[in-house]
């Protein structure tokens, strides 16, 4: 890939004229996808069919200057032959390499997501979905057995907290063709029923296998390792007057994100 620009030192800084007409900094060769930087406003493709790109001078300000640069640094880094002398087929299978690791962890995470919301708005059907039919959670002692048993036990155990609250951290996928693990830092809070409530707070990590069975993510194992956890007691008239001015959360179907259609799609 080479760079024409004004000047050696800054080469997208300067913004000189020649018989009135503006002069242009190009950036050509090897970039694989056009669209890749179809985003950037100043970006001209010689043909559809090329990897050339030219950007006037006069636009190469702040924002601009900046694509630019990320521009020209993404080609060099690709290293990658024209597009013009790859078949199209060739080109589909190429991107198809090239983006599906990054699809793979978003429906992932995605996974990992809804989980949580399931847990936590007591929706759980929602969570049945999660898994696959012969899949395992163990959760120690208090819970080991299929989906099932899972969501009927959920019920169970969840009458006893007020609100749950789940939050992910640190989050680990490895993959490798259909088949996942991963690692999740969970931060659990459970608050006691009544005015004297306390608040259970366990911090542990989500240990996970997953498959991609008729192109779709699932739960095959779901385990809870515990990593250290404290009680405190709530300070109830903080919490009121903090919560005052503002929708309160449910643990049901009343919670206000069911007011969001899309949100509210998710529940099985």
């Amino acid at each position: 890939m080479t760079l024409n620009a004004i000047s050696a030192d800054d080469p997208l800084a300067r913004h000189s004229k020649r018989n009135g007409q503006s002069r242009n900094t190009e950036l050509s060769g090897s970039i694989l996808f056009p669209r890749l930087l179809r985003w950037a406003p100043p970006i001209i493709a010689d043909s559809p069919h090329n990897a050339n790109y030219v950007y006037r001078s006069t636009s190469l300000k702040g924002k601009n200057r900046q694509e630019a640069i990320f521009a020209f640094t993404l080609g060099q880094m690709l290293a990658i032959p024209p597009a013009a002398s790859i078949k199209s087929g060739q080109l589909a299978e190429m991107e198809r390499k090239m983006s599906q690791p990054w699809l793979d962890r978003i429906a992932l995470h995605d996974l990992v997501m809804r989980y949580c919301r399931g847990c936590d708005r007591r929706d759980f059907a929602l969570v049945r979905t999660l898994y696959h039919d012969d899949a395992i959670d163990d959760h120690g002692a208090m819970f080991k057995g299929g989906p099932d048993a899972f969501v009927a036990w959920l019920p169970e155990v969840t009458a006893h907290w007020d609100l749950t609250r789940h939050s992910i951290s640190n989050s680990l996928f490895v993959i490798n063709g259909d088949h996942a693990e991963g690692e999740h830092y969970v931060e659990a809070w459970h608050r006691t029923r009544g005015q004297d409530a306390k608040l259970f707070i366990a911090l542990g990590r989500y240990l996970d296998r997953y498959e991609r069975r008729n192109g779709e993510w699932k739960f095959t194992y779901r385990s809870l390792v515990f990593d250290h956890g404290s009680i405190v007691q709530v300070d109830q008239d903080a919490v009121d007057r903090m919560s005052k001015d503002a929708p309160n959360g449910r643990a049901d179907r009343n919670d206000p994100s069911f007011d969001y259609p899309l949100l509210a799609s998710l529940s099985a």
